[in-house]
């Protein structure tokens, strides 16, 4: 089962920072890893997904130790009937993904297995998901992802390609002599699986590439880079390239006098955006400074605005029952809760069969996005047909 383990500087999750930003690694260590609500709540899945997992494989090993993993899970503040049914339908997936290669070759299956690759990267090591080493010559790596604000690809996947060069070293196996490598992110909550095919030449190379900048993160130094990596970097509200970064961007340039331009509307929107992620990560590094007790020159800690609050619900229910006759005045009607709120307490595949045929799906409403967005831009041709039943209207074929 999971277990709380010592994360390695250079880490296969944080590879896309430590990749871009060498000196990240050692800057991260003056701040805390502080786990947000959401962490947490992926790993209460992935604690439930090995459970269902091990259970449906293995049937016979440890069902004690299963089942009083499986109570402290669902007495979790985080479990949900949303996540039961998706660790349910995981766990079928994982069955099917592994006996499928059962059929024609021998073939083993890993479970949150901690993986070496410091063949590539100083003293570099990871918890892989799954995996599947054939004996064939296939490796393929799952990693589960229980997040959906983020949709996370498989193609040109550090993490997943730093798992498999160690799953090659783990079984002292070249990489190389592999047959295919096959990196596959599972992410259920926004229907997401993807698969990248990679050669193992072509992979070992990609390892060898990275040692040199590897050891320049060990030890500190390298080029720091600004880009979307910064989202995960613990500093990132300190950082003073960012910073420097961000207020650069500020001058930008001569402009027109007068009104801007659409050219010019659309640069200076790039550069603000920008700004307010910068401008937020900055208050919550200066908010967590000044709530542990540090001065912030300038700056103070108040008190904040609050909201009155019925301290006793049940006592102020009953005298404004026995004065105000009419319930309406005191009493909110009935509703049913949100979409999200019904998938999570009964479980999306139960409300879909229960009231699937009553929910309808309204355009979401307008809204501006950089042209690197992948969604198809209002009026295209791919928004337009988007959902037309282009087959069926054809003319059969004789």
């Amino acid at each position: 089962m999971p277990t709380q383990s010592k994360h390695a500087l250079l880490s296969a999750s944080g590879a896309e920072r430590w990749i871009n930003c060498p000196p990240s690694a050692r800057m991260e260590e003056n701040f805390p890893d502080q786990e947000s609500v959401y962490a947490a709540e992926g790993t209460l899945f992935h604690e439930l997904c090995e459970i269902k997992v091990r259970r449906l494989l293995y049937p016979d090993r440890d069902p004690e130790v299963l089942k009083l993993a499986e109570e402290a899970v669902r007495e979790h503040e985080l479990y949900s009937a949303e996540m039961e049914e998706h660790a349910t339908e995981f766990a079928d997936w994982i069955k099917n993904r592994y006996e499928g290669y059962l059929i024609f070759d021998q073939a083993c299956l890993l479970i949150d297995e901690k993986i070496k690759f410091d063949k590539y990267v100083p003293d570099g090591f990871g918890t892989c998901d799954y995996a599947v080493v054939t004996s064939s010559g296939t490796i393929e790596v799952l990693d589960l992802k229980y997040g959906k604000g983020v949709k996370v690809l498989a193609k040109n996947n550090a993490q997943l390609r730093l798992y498999a060069l160690g799953i090659a070293t783990k079984f002292n196996v070249a990489v190389a002599q592999f047959a295919e490598v096959l990196t596959t992110v599972y992410q259920p909550r926004l229907g997401h699986v993807e698969t990248e095919k990679l050669h193992p030449v072509y992979l070992d190379g990609w390892g060898v590439s990275i040692r040199g900048v590897a050891e320049q993160a060990h030890a500190g130094q390298g080029e720091r880079r600004t880009g979307d990596w910064c989202r995960w970097c613990r500093a990132k509200g300190a950082c003073t390239h960012r910073a420097e970064d961000a207020m650069s961007n500020i001058g930008v340039g001569a402009l027109n006098p007068g009104v801007m331009d659409d050219q010019e509307l659309g640069s200076c929107l790039h550069i603000a955006e920008n700004l307010i992620h910068w401008a937020r990560d900055v208050r919550d590094e200066a908010e967590n400074r000044a709530f542990s007790g540090k001065k912030i020159p300038g700056w103070k800690v108040v008190e904040g605005r609050s909201n009155r609050v019925i301290a006793d619900k049940d006592k102020v229910y009953r005298i404004l029952l026995d004065t105000i006759p009419e319930r309406e005045k005191f009493i909110k009607p009935a509703s049913l809760q949100g979409i999200t709120h019904l998938e999570k307490h009964i479980g999306p595949k139960k409300l879909e069969g229960l009231i699937g045929q009553y929910v309808t799906k309204p355009a979401g409403k307008a809204t501006l996005v950089p042209e690197t967005d992948p969604r198809p831009a209002l009026g295209s041709p791919e928004q337009t047909f988007r959902g037309v039943d282009l087959e069926s209207a054809s003319e059969p074929r004789n």
